[in-house]
């Protein structure tokens, strides 16, 4: 059987979500504000939305798949540019002690639906964190020429209004992923369950979410050090611009003290 984990927003509505598959004859549950959970809609097994903009998918078909994501468009705010996903394979095996994912194969020790709400925690973490590493992966892209242009020049090739908009773009790259990075912890939904967070950090683990993390959180502190150089840049700039005025009055100001004393002397 299959599961798979999408992210397709910023975040969903889960209120209108529960909304709306309430008037198509499901029956949606709503864990910690946080999680939707849809039970049994048409022919798959269960889906859980994420207020994040994350879903997982299990035991539905890629064609059913794709036509509830065209539905529920309206349901997310902030499209994702890119459409992130991970897919495994999961099957129910009684006779295990726990629950195990390794290789892309989970392997159920029971059909209980907060086994796999927690796994599907991690899942769409992962895949939100994806979308973190892309955004991060094109900013890196797009501004590594201003580093290499300092080596080489001593000085970054850009006006001041280019300076601008490139810090521009950059703090709100850092801004929106730093506002979101919470998502990224224990989710609340473990505090009133604690008996699954074991589970839960297995996935994570698995996934390398922690060290993930880490790595996200070191490329945030180069765009922090880039976004400092640039500052310096723009005041060295200003500072030029500055002195060239400043000399430019003062020669103005001697021709003209010049010219009186010539047109004095005649």
């Amino acid at each position: 059987m299959r599961c798979i984990a999408y992210c397709t927003a910023e975040q969903y509505n889960l209120k209108k979500l529960a909304q709306f598959f309430e008037e198509q004859g499901a029956k949606p549950k709503l864990y910690n504000k946080e999680v939707l959970h849809v039970s049994k809609y048409k022919e798959g097994s269960d889906i859980f939305f994420f207020d994040y903009g994350g879903v997982v998918f299990w035991d539905y078909s890629k064609k059913l798949e794709n036509q509830i994501l065209s539905q529920i468009v309206e349901f997310g705010e902030g499209p994702t540019s890119t459409l992130e996903s991970d897919e495994f394979s999961y099957q129910i095996a009684k006779n295990i002690p726990k629950t195990t994912l390794q290789n892309d194969v989970i392997k159920l020790c029971s059909n209980r639906i907060f086994e796999k709400l927690t796994i599907s925690f991690g899942f769409s973490q992962s895949v939100k964190l994806e979308t973190f590493e892309q955004t991060l992966e094109r900013t890196v892209k797009q501004t590594k020429a201003l580093p290499e242009d300092l080596a080489k020049h001593g000085k970054i090739s850009l006006s001041r209004r280019e300076i601008s908009k490139k810090m521009g773009r950059l703090f709100l790259v850092r801004n929106d992923i730093n506002l979101h990075t919470e998502i990224l912890g224990m989710p609340d939904f473990f505090w009133e369950y604690p008996e699954y967070e074991s589970l839960y950090t297995m996935v994570s683990k698995n996934l390398d979410v922690p060290q993930r993390v880490e790595l996200l959180n070191r490329r945030l502190d180069m765009i922090q050090e880039l976004l400092a150089m640039l500052g310096d840049e723009l005041n060295h700039q200003h500072s030029s611009l500055l002195e060239w005025i400043i000399i430019i009055l003062i020669s103005v100001e001697i021709s003209l003290f010049a010219i009186k004393e010539v047109f004095h002397l005649i």
